[in-house]
């Protein structure tokens, strides 16, 4: 037998398992001894000499596999005395088939990323090993798949590689995938000029995307996309037409160290995280002009709203990344916090009305304020622009904010909020203004304190034609309560049932149930209820129930309205009804109102059970039994649903006899016939009432 260092097996640990099994297995395989461990040879029956030799072999395969385990693992094996036993004690270890383990391994699987410093080869390994280990408990992976979990999980420093993969209209084979990433790693190392360091392959491929201008001479982009290349054009372009807007002008210094003009007109701006991932984030402005803080200009190309000055913020949150907005001729200014900006919008015939801007982007160093156009849309607004003007609609086409066109800017109409709050020789504040200084009173009670003179200095005409109030909807908002009954109702039996499953109990009962089930019919309210084991009883019980209740009402059932347990929306529960044409109607979640009727019965039966055990002493582990009773009794009891009927005489069409109820718990004695005594044996027993018989003509009882 081969020495275990000398045969190049690594040591069983808790990460090798798959690679491990294999390089034992060949090593057994080599020395003849797989078959005895695999079970395929056993000891001989006759042959003294022969058995001795078996059990010799047998040993020797026993302490190849021992020895190549580390020793903090043995304590898994316990004594071990023979092969197979402990090549099955590893199997069940490493690789239960279990649906734990599979949503382990496939966790693992989807985790599983190429990084930084780790090579090709090591990846496809561990890859290929969860990939093995998933077909062994039962759950392969296709070819197709592997090849796909492979490419997904590499970095963009192969995204070449990869989208030449895809160009393919067939699935490559997984050896030939692997073998285009090795050779690429290899081109990359060649092209760094050092191939002992895979990390230098990511090192490589950042170096690569630096780029020089062969415009302006900076870094970081090309001369086809150079935006002071651009500005030059247009600034030629300007000169050849007329004279220059001077506002639109600003000095900056080219690389040989000569002041020169830079027209910046309309210039689209693009916001980049400052992790290096980038984001279009359209902006136009004039950006390096003299800085106003009054004026907003309305800009079609911006995706955000942003404002220069801090006092203008009605709140305000810092940004959890920084935002870096790069200006057209290469500047930088930053945005690091967002908030809401409240301006008082002028409209026609001396009205204003108060508008807030969310998600107002900070930026002190821009020249104007913008409003964004898309932000506008996006809230469900509706902007028309014509030669002069631009209007601001709601959907239902009432005029928010108007601007005009100055230039070739379109300027909105407003003015700061903070007028409204400071100027107190103002007299005429609106509505919304006063609804904020009364600590947002109802719209009703300061129409009442201006329509009735409550009080002085309240010079302002309310109307019930109010503005949405954000802050108001965030204090005062509540849940709409839910109607005491339905204002339909089912006209024929089965129409709709609501069922509901109510547990855990907190004690099994005699029968080992831990929950129960219950079934109510809309139309008639009878009601049936099984007791469960387990919740996964629920779909076998169900298809009982559906059976009998079809068949002795006549009826057929046409719609099932449930909570989102999981045990009524399995796929196997849908597709049961899919097949049958009922109509599952299942409830929004939290809101176990909406099954009102299922919710309240179980509420009801459990009311009952309680003082019938109380009652009787009745044991705990009794309490299905009296659950069947509650039901019993329920069927035969009145309900403000029906009009002078029980719901057991609205199921079946007669009135019920209730002369045989007795109470629940008590003294039952049964007469025992010639046949089970002798002379001198009591005629009855003593038994303790639990009910009664559905499906026979009598009574529960226990000794």
């Amino acid at each position: 037998m081969a020495d275990i260092k000398s045969s190049g097996i690594i040591p069983l640990n808790d990460s090798n398992y798959p690679t491990w099994k294999i390089q034992v297995r060949m090593a057994l395989m080599k020395d003849g001894l797989w078959n005895i461990v695999n079970g395929k040879e056993n000891a001989p029956e006759n042959e003294h000499a022969d058995q001795a030799k078996f059990m010799t072999r047998r040993d020797k395969a026993l302490a190849q596999i021992v020895l190549s385990i580390q020793p903090s693992l043995l304590y898994l094996l316990g004594d071990p005395e023979d092969p197979v036993v402990v090549w099955k004690k590893l199997e069940n270890q490493y690789q239960k088939k279990t649906w734990a383990n599979k949503l382990e391994l496939r966790r693992k699987l989807f985790s599983l990323r190429l990084k930084e410093g780790e090579s090709v080869q090591q990846h496809v390994k561990v890859m290929t090993e969860v990939f093995e280990t998933l077909s062994v408990i039962g759950d392969p992976i296709t070819e197709e798949d592997r090849v796909v979990h492979l490419l997904a999980s590499l970095p963009e420093a192969y995204d070449m590689i990869v989208t030449a993969l895809e160009s393919s209209s067939n699935v490559p084979i997984m050896e030939t995938v692997i073998e285009r990433l090795l050779h690429e790693e290899r081109k990359m190392k060649e092209r760094e000029g050092d191939g002992g360091d895979p990390g230098n392959v990511f090192a490589a491929y950042r170096a690569k995307r630096v780029f020089k201008c062969h415009y302006c001479g900076k870094p970081g982009h090309l001369k086809r996309d150079c935006r002071i290349r651009f500005a030059d054009e247009r600034r030629e372009k300007a000169s050849d037409s007329g004279p220059r807007e001077k506002a639109n002008q600003v000095l900056r210094k080219n690389t040989s160290g000569e002041v020169e003009d830079v027209l910046l007109t309309s210039q689209a701006l693009s916001t980049r995280m400052t992790s290096g991932e980038e984001e279009d984030v359209l902006l136009k402005s004039q950006a390096l002009s003299v800085r106003t803080t009054g004026s907003w200009i309305i800009d079609s190309g911006a995706s955000s709203h942003m404002c220069n000055d801090e006092q203008l913020f009605m709140k305000m949150e810092t940004l959890k990344k920084p935002l870096e907005i790069v200006l057209g001729d290469g500047h930088v200014v930053k945005s690091q916090q967002q908030g809401t900006v409240s301006l008082m919008m002028k409209l026609p015939g001396s009205e204003s009305r108060k508008c807030n801007l969310h998600d107002v982007l900070y930026v002190p160093n821009l020249s104007y304020n913008l409003v964004s156009v898309s932000k506008a849309v996006k809230a469900g607004k509706i902007v028309e622009f014509d030669g002069k003007h631009v209007q601001i609609k709601s959907v239902e086409g009432k005029l928010t904010a108007i601007g005009t066109l100055i230039g070739n800017i379109y300027y909105m109409d407003c003015y700061d909020c903070r007028k409204d709050c400071i100027n107190i020789s103002t007299q005429n504040y609106t509505q919304d203004i006063w609804h904020r200084r009364f600590g947002h009173l109802g719209i009703q009670n300061l129409q009442k304190l201006a329509n009735e003179k409550m009080v002085d200095g309240l010079d302002c005409t309310v109307t019930t034609d109010t503005d949405l109030c954000e802050p108001c909807i965030g204090g005062k908002h509540h849940k709409s309560p839910f109607p005491k009954s339905s204002s339909s109702h089912s006209k024929n039996p089965l129409d709709l049932v609501h069922s509901d499953v109510c547990g855990k109990i907190g004690e099994k009962s005699m029968g080992g149930a831990e929950y129960f089930l219950t079934f109510v019919d809309d139309k008639t309210r009878y009601v049936w209820v099984y007791p469960l084991k387990k919740k996964s009883d629920v779909f076998e019980k169900f298809k009982l129930w559906k059976t009998m209740a079809e068949k002795s009402s006549g009826c057929v059932l046409k719609t099932l309205r449930t909570d989102n347990g999981g045990e009524y929306i399995s796929a196997e529960f849908g597709r049961y009804l899919c097949s049958e044409g009922i109509r599952h109607e299942l409830t929004i979640p939290r809101t176990p109102q909406q099954n009102g009727v299922a919710e309240r019965l179980n509420r009801t039966l459990l009311e009952k059970v309680r003082p019938m055990l109380i009652d009787q002493k009745v044991p705990h582990a009794f309490w299905a039994e009296a659950l069947a009773t509650s039901v019993y009794l329920k069927n035969r009891s009145p309900t403000s649903f029906l009009d002078g009927q029980t719901p057991f005489e609205a199921w079946k069409g007669k009135k019920p006899d209730v002369g045989h109820l007795r109470v629940f718990g008590c003294d039952a004695y049964v007469h025992v016939s010639k046949d089970e005594r002798r002379k001198l044996d009591p005629k009855a027993k003593k038994f303790m009432f639990l009910g009664y018989g559905e499906e026979t003509k009598g009574y529960r009882l226990c000794i």
